[in-house]
């Protein structure tokens, strides 16, 4: 029974994120600045299912925004944002409602390989990931054109974008002009269409050895993921010198990082490190016992083979060969004997004509949008 006072709790309907009315996102608030004006001025005038055409500009000044407010009245261009993550609450927003696109146009500043340039600051961002946010509003038969100067300049930028949207993608090669819409170097197409790589012609071996001044120099070559390394250790078995000698820890720097990339896939680096075993079993030897260079067993070896006109470089190297003294590297937390490391191939860089003689990609003859339709 109800007391006299006592109120009836109605439930509380949960608004959509989205909701344009009374108690939805934009009353509370959730999307703010020009993004919230976009995407509100758009659901309000077109029902989802009339969007057909989505063409987001990313200006990087003032006077850019200025003239892009003017081709946003005029229904031109769908909306102009200063940052991505409101361009992905605008297009979430859109796949909501169900929106698919028969045309989707990113326009920004480019760079060669670049396809949508943001900036924090003074610094210049790309990374081709954000596609996989604007998907959701993609179907097979969607028309998709990156408007930025240069960006068809390498093609496997614009085959990558093709591939995370799961269609074919357009772009500029050169500058690309608004107002005339005009490419300096043409137009390009790129194919959704998986494919492989072009195969390394070149091997790298993992170690190698030098007996070069005087200091046994053991090289070698790890792949990225080891590039991070900093830690060794050489263990030297009796009978190498006159006394035991325990195990020597080594800090390592690389001295050269090679690296294999295409602008946008996932680059391939690998790094050498060169070890020179005199230098850090003296140092080390020196270390552990607190004694001066020349009254250690290896100064005592090294004396030894000057008076036979020998190198203590190449009696180094020897005693490595024959696994006398073992180099281990710390490599994923694991320290692993340099000589269980397998060669690897480098891999190819993705060509314009790797491209293009494989039909992943293709020049065309006319501009993929028309701005006036």
């Amino acid at each position: 029974m109800m007391r006299i006072g006592e109120q009836i709790q109605k439930p509380r309907t949960q608004k959509p994120s989205d909701y344009l009315g009374k108690g939805g996102g934009f009353e509370r608030q959730k999307y703010k600045g020009l993004d919230a004006e976009t995407y509100f001025d758009l659901l309000s005038k077109k029902k989802p299912q009339e969007i057909k055409k989505v063409r987001l500009i990313f200006p990087t000044s003032d006077w850019e925004q200025i003239a892009l407010n003017f081709l946003k009245k005029l229904g031109i261009i769908t909306g102009i944002f200063t940052s991505l993550d409101s361009a992905k609450k605008f297009i979430k927003g859109l796949a909501k409602k169900g929106v698919k696109t028969d045309e989707f146009v990113i326009g920004s500043h480019g760079n060669k390989g670049m396809l949508l340039v943001t900036k924090i600051g003074e610094k210049e961002l790309f990374d081709n990931d954000f596609l996989l946010h604007f998907k959701s509003i993609i179907h097979p038969g969607t028309k998709v054109f990156f408007t930025a100067c240069y960006g068809a300049d390498y093609l496997d930028s614009l085959k990558d974008a093709a591939e995370k949207l799961g269609v074919g993608a357009y772009g500029s090669a050169g500058i690309y002009n608004y107002i005339t819409n005009e490419s300096e170097k043409g137009y390009y197409w790129c194919s959704p269409q998986s494919f492989q790589p072009p195969k390394s012609k070149k091997n790298v071996k993992p170690w190698n050895t030098s007996s070069k001044i005087n200091k046994g120099a053991v090289s070698v070559n790890i792949p990225f993921e080891g590039s991070d390394l900093k830690n060794g250790i050489i263990k030297i078995k009796n009978g190498v010198f006159d006394k035991p000698i325990q195990p020597i820890k080594i800090q390592l720097e690389p001295i050269k990082m090679q690296q294999f990339t295409s602008y946008v896939r996932e680059d391939f680096k690998f790094a050498t490190f060169i070890i020179y075993l005199y230098q850090e079993i003296g140092l080390g030897e020196k270390a552990q016992k607190q004694i001066l260079p020349q009254e250690t067993s290896v100064v005592r070896k090294k004396l030894e083979l000057d008076k036979k006109n020998e190198k203590i470089g190449e009696y180094l190297v020897e005693k490595f060969l024959s696994d006398e003294i073992t180099i281990e590297l710390e490599i994923n937390g694991k320290f692993v004997n340099i000589k269980t490391l397998t060669s690897f191939d480098t891999p190819s860089v993705i060509t314009n004509e790797f491209l293009l003689k494989n039909k992943l990609c293709k020049k065309v003859s006319k501009p993929p949008v028309n701005w006036l339709n």
